[in-house]
């Protein structure tokens, strides 16, 4: 089970035997982490959380996170939890899109309104 691997891998970076915390360390930085941070990232995506919010929580930049993490699914699948911050942020950017897009142009109207 995850959990009981993680835990082996904390006591042992908390042992007091230095190659034993630095092996496990080793392989926390190595092959936990990863895939745990991807893990946070695609329940945040599919939380409603932009890559702005992500990126602030991680410390690091809107972009470099996006560039990261940009294959995984930023909606969540119909019949699932929404909170009511990830539905403000949705309804948000979904407003922001439409304010964006060009204007319906008549075939009649020479102008474009």
């Amino acid at each position: 089970m995850v959990r009981d691997d993680l835990d082996q891998l904390l006591d042992a970076i908390l042992s007091d035997d230095p190659r034993r915390a630095l092996a496990a360390y080793r392989d926390l930085a190595d092959r936990q982490l990863p895939w745990l941070e991807q893990r946070a990232v695609a329940l945040a995506r599919m939380d409603g959380l932009n890559w702005a919010v992500i990126g602030h929580l991680l410390g690091r930049t809107r972009q470099t996170v996006r560039e990261r993490f940009g294959t995984i699914v930023a909606r969540p699948a119909p019949g699932t939890h929404e909170s009511a911050y990830s539905r403000m942020v949705r309804e948000h950017e979904e407003a922001f899109l439409r304010l964006n897009d060009p204007l319906p142009q008549d075939d009649d109207d020479p102008v474009a309104w």
